[in-house]
């Protein structure tokens, strides 16, 4: 979601002369005086969009110079009716039933004054809607998760898609792009997970095999009869549980049931 100012006045007049997006409202202030606040890439081509429809654009950035890449800096400023207020903040948005001015504050030499707009356009950045997994998976200072082009978090199992992520480009198609991503991780987790299964249950759990459960050693399969010096139905070695049919392959090492149960899913043991 887009980022807001916080200032007095921006929630109250949203949709009634505030607004987030150049290309949706833009229209609405043909001819018409609009201030856009940021200095990022979104920031510069909503300006130089609005300033082929309005008469006046203020851009309104803190700092005292521009994030945005250069090429779209050189065509911001051969625009003739745009006008950049540098090192300046907007402290409220003023206004009845609709914006009519802005008031402002230059950081360096304190001075405020009241700029009359028609509209303003806020772009500065947006906001992650990732409140309430700070505890589920690892995220940056700026609440986005970290994820790779994989999609796969810091907590297995869970993989972050679209603009929640850690990503130099948000856009649409990087969006679909990560979720077909994440959907080929799964399938391949999921996988990994049926042949570590599987080989768990071909390995330990063959007809004939002698399996160490985790409260006492326990048969499974034939024959009727223990192999020969192994009366006991298992052999313990160091103690380590070993397949009597199959001397040095080892079985189980866990602690106790509850453990065995969560490490190879087996209810039966």
């Amino acid at each position: 979601r887009h980022r807001k100012l916080d200032v007095p006045g921006e929630e109250r007049l949203m949709g009634m002369g505030v607004s987030y997006c150049a290309t949706c409202d833009g229209a609405f202030f043909k001819k018409k005086t609009a201030a856009v606040v940021g200095g990022g890439d979104v920031a510069i081509e909503d300006a130089i969009f609005l300033a082929r429809i309005c008469e006046k654009v203020y851009l309104i950035h803190r700092r005292n110079e521009l994030r945005g890449a250069k090429s779209l800096q050189k065509k911001l400023m051969e625009m003739e009716n745009v006008e950049i207020l540098w090192g300046t903040v907007t402290d409220s948005i003023n206004g009845e039933n609709k914006v009519e001015s802005l008031s402002l504050t230059n950081k360096k030499t304190g001075e405020k004054r009241e700029l009359p707009v028609d509209g303003v356009f806020i772009a500065v950045g947006i906001s992650p809607n990732t409140e309430g997994l700070e505890d589920l998976v690892a995220m940056d200072g700026g609440h986005y998760i970290l994820a790779g082009e994989d999609g796969k978090t810091s907590r297995p199992g869970i993989f972050a898609a679209g603009d929640v992520r850690t990503k130099n480009l948000r856009q649409i198609v990087t969006a679909v792009a990560d979720g077909a991503n994440c959907v080929t991780s799964t399938a391949i987790r999921k996988e990994r997970q049926n042949e570590k299964q599987k080989d768990h249950t071909d390995r330990w759990m063959r007809p004939g095999a002698y399996a160490g459960s985790c409260d006492g050693l326990r048969r499974y399969g034939s024959p009727d009869q223990p192999p020969p010096g192994d009366p006991g139905g298992g052999l313990q070695r160091g103690g380590v549980r070993q397949c009597g049919h199959f001397p040095g392959e080892q079985l189980c090492q866990c602690a106790d049931r509850a453990q065995h149960q969560q490490r190879y899913r087996w209810k039966d043991l």
